[in-house]
């Protein structure tokens, strides 16, 4: 059965701020990895200053409008880290220093982070996208955080570390055994929690890695960053509509702890 929604009460005026798209011109989209690019974009307008893990609508002009999460913001441009996956971000990734795009936010809820948390961040496939963004305001909140970052071979390593503020450490871990640890990223945060204590678990990445990391840490306070489809950003349309929850992507996340939305990561 369809599901109309609406604003929540009080959102008005944040629904007529992210309504407008503001023009934005490619200042450059280069290549990171045989899976990940990177493109820096220097918005015409000033914009609201994003906090992690919120996201905007990146318009490509005549192909699409598509979500993607910060990856950085200086206050003059803004990084996105994406992966061509479709007709929006394979055009997305034909843009060349010049070209004009529109952008569309911040959208989403930012996560409340304590300063000086003992942080451990979970990072598996696409889920790379809003680490740095993320690692830059763990750092900028006093906070200790170490990084795990699963991957399936080695060919879709970068130097993360360049593009990240205050890590402590990087583990790698590696599904074909190439690089680091033999196994997957919540294998490895299982061994990490069994032997150090974390004021605060992120897991960002693929459904499966999620669901398996609110399973290995269960008790503990951990937030998990979630991907859907986002058609609309502003919680009107329900595409990003979470199965077995009350809950929508882009008004009450991307975010969330894991019991609730831990029937939504086993459907």
């Amino acid at each position: 059965m369809s599901r109309v929604w609406s604003p929540r009460s009080g959102d008005e005026g944040q629904h007529e701020h992210i309504h407008s798209v503001t023009p934005a011109r490619v200042y450059l989209n280069n290549v990171l990895s045989n899976r990940f690019r990177m493109i820096k974009i220097k918005p015409l307008h000033s914009l609201k200053t994003p906090e992690p893990p919120q996201f905007f609508m990146v318009w490509v002009p005549g192909v699409d409008e598509i979500p993607l999460s910060v990856a950085d913001y200086d206050g003059e441009t803004i990084t996105f880290i994406y992966e061509v996956k479709g007709a929006g971000t394979n055009a997305l990734s034909r843009l060349g220093p010049g070209s004009y795009l529109g952008l569309k936010g911040p959208l989403g809820k930012p996560l409340n982070i304590v300063e000086g948390f003992s942080t451990l961040l979970v990072v598996g496939g696409s889920g790379v996208a809003p680490t740095p963004y993320i690692t830059k305001y763990l750092a900028s909140r006093g906070c200790r955080f170490e990084v795990v970052w699963g991957v399936k071979k080695r060919s879709e390593l970068f130097n993360l570390g360049s593009i990240m503020s205050g890590v402590e450490y990087i583990h790698i871990a590696t599904e074909d055994c190439s690089v680091g640890y033999c196994g997957l990223a919540s294998e490895l945060a299982r061994e990490l929690v069994n032997k150090y204590k974390y004021d605060l678990i992120i897991g960002v990445g693929p459904k499966g890695m999620l669901k398996s990391l609110c399973e290995v840490t269960s008790g503990l306070n951990t937030y998990v960053v979630l991907e859907t489809i986002v058609k609309c950003g502003l919680g009107l349309c329900g595409s990003c509509v979470l199965p077995n929850t009350d809950k929508l992507l882009c008004v009450d996340g991307p975010a969330f702890k894991c019991e609730e939305v831990m029937q939504y990561l086993k459907s």
